[in-house]
């Protein structure tokens, strides 16, 4: 596994969000499905395999990978899904409501997180998010409390690219005007957050809290061990 060797201090922190910053204590479906409840009630087993299904219909049909993040990607695949798992409701408006509240609702911050961002921002550190998300993901930031602390949020279904391709990391990077060198990527993922990032030249940090990746370098086992690694 290719990682690059951080040879000068950070002025920017790159993160991950799913499974870095936020988690989410059940399964994101079954968050959705009871927000739409009150339309009928479906087998969170029906519906999953509704969604699979939706996908790979989506991926036979020649779906290209830059619209996979989208929101109407999303919204179609939530409609077929409903029709399959045998929704008997309105399915357009179920499926918005399910795409307005997927990677939404339910997110947890991880506890030491906030701490660890704010002394970053003492530090005097920039911060910026780079992430395999949907267009709500300032949304999903913003009502986890995190949003104030990122200079720059990137997430796929904007751009147009997805991790790890090297083009989402550049967007980043040119958005925040500073060299690979200079930056540090944070995920959990030695694909997308070391490999991808290492493509382009980004030092990273995998922050690993199972203790999953022992033949991963530099690797960490919850945010806090960042702080160590910039003093």
């Amino acid at each position: 596994m290719r990682q690059i060797e951080r040879t000068v201090k950070p002025k920017v922190v790159l993160f991950d969000v799913g499974n870095t910053l936020l988690h989410v204590p059940e399964d994101p479906h079954l968050t959705s499905l009871r927000t739409v409840s009150c339309l009928d009630v479906l087998s969170l087993s029906d519906y999953k395999a509704g969604i699979e299904q939706a996908k790979r219909e989506w991926y036979e049909a020649g779906g290209a990978p830059e619209r996979e993040d989208l929101s109407e990607t999303w919204v179609d695949r939530y409609k077929r899904a409903l029709e399959l798992a045998g929704f008997r409701g309105d399915v357009a408006l179920t499926a918005r409501r399910i795409e307005e509240s997927f990677l939404v609702v339910g997110w947890e911050v991880y506890p030491e997180a906030n701490d660890v961002l704010s002394e970053l921002n003492r530090r005097s550190i920039r911060m910026g998010v780079v992430s395999n998300w949907t267009e709500r993901l300032g949304v999903t930031l913003e009502r986890a409390g995190l949003q104030k602390y990122f200079e720059v949020v990137v997430a796929s279904g904007v751009v147009g690219y997805a991790k790890p391709h090297p083009e989402i990391y550049r967007f980043a990077l040119k958005k925040l005007a500073v060299d690979p060198t200079e930056t540090l990527f944070v995920g959990d993922s030695p694909e997308l957050d070391i490999e991808g990032p290492a493509a382009v030249g980004i030092p990273s940090v995998l922050i690993d809290r199972e203790r999953r990746f022992g033949n991963v370098g530099d690797r960490i086992e919850s945010l806090n061990g960042l702080l160590d690694r910039l003093l």
